[in-house]
């Protein structure tokens, strides 16, 4: 490994192989399954499989050798990697959470050990990782950088949260059509960071399985904001907004990457 100064903690050490999007996020799209094996959700996901040969990042998701060490990579950003892929499969492998009424928005308990804090924060992380990466070169965060590095190192975010981020979920339900839709696109690659200029600031979009963030990085104008819809600090519970799969923000981009980015088999 190449040693370099470790962007975390800023020492010199050896780099080591840093996921933007953190790795374990293959075991929530059945990454840990035999080939073909179903698990709750799979029909909202983008499928991971590990019976399909991929190279490079849709295979392995993307990674960057050159910005941490291993021990921020391992023990300052793990926990927050931990705390949101845990996040993620449970809206995906509990069926109960299937019961919601799509339209409506539902307050979903976050892990018994930590609060909102460390999924906000774990999402930050992630855009905070692409602005350092090459991997990435449309993630520019500027002064924001330094502002995420700073929640990372403290797990402390300001009240007036919404100055800085604002990040929205769309959380989608299981349906047929959505399952016969995905398989015939065969969607079996790493997810992505889109991006684009909306308001005055600048909204990225995630797309993990059966989830699209909607994350507004800057002020903006403050329009069109709905509080019931955005994650806030200190809270035991974040809002999921309920979609069907159909003609969501998710299926629209899933659909485009279909078409421009997925290898055929």
């Amino acid at each position: 490994m190449v040693t370099g100064k470790c962007a975390l903690c800023d020492q010199q050490k050896k780099f080591c192989k840093a996921h933007i999007i953190p790795i374990s996020w293959k075991s929530v799209a059945g990454g840990q399954l035999n080939p073909g094996d179903a698990r709750p959700g799979d029909q909202d996901m983008v499928t991971l499989r590990p019976e399909y040969t991929r190279q490079g990042a849709h295979r392995e998701f993307v990674f960057d050798d050159g910005i941490l060490c291993g021990d921020c990579d391992r023990l300052s950003l793990g926990p927050y990697d931990k705390a949101f892929v845990e996040f993620g499969r449970k809206w995906i492998v509990d069926p109960a959470n299937y019961t919601a009424k799509a339209g409506n928005t539902v307050n979903f308990p976050v892990q018994s050990n930590v609060t909102s804090n460390t999924l906000i924060i774990g999402v930050a992380s992630i855009l905070w990782r692409a602005h350092l990466s090459t991997r990435f070169p449309h993630i520019k965060l500027g002064r924001y950088a330094q502002t995420f590095k700073e929640w990372i190192n403290t797990n402390l975010l300001p009240d007036n949260l919404t100055d800085y981020l604002s990040i929205c979920v769309e959380a989608m339900l299981p349906s047929r059509e959505a399952y016969k839709g995905m398989k015939e696109a065969h969607l079996l690659a790493s997810p992505e960071i889109g991006h684009r200029k909306y308001n005055g600031s600048y909204l990225y979009e995630l797309f993990l399985p059966a989830l699209y963030f909607g994350i507004r990085v800057g002020k903006g104008d403050q329009q069109k904001y709905n509080l019931q819809n955005i994650w806030l600090p200190n809270s035991k519970t974040i809002p999921l907004r309920v979609v069907p799969f159909e003609g969501s923000t998710h299926a629209k981009a899933l659909a485009w990457l279909a078409e421009n980015h997925i290898p055929t088999r």
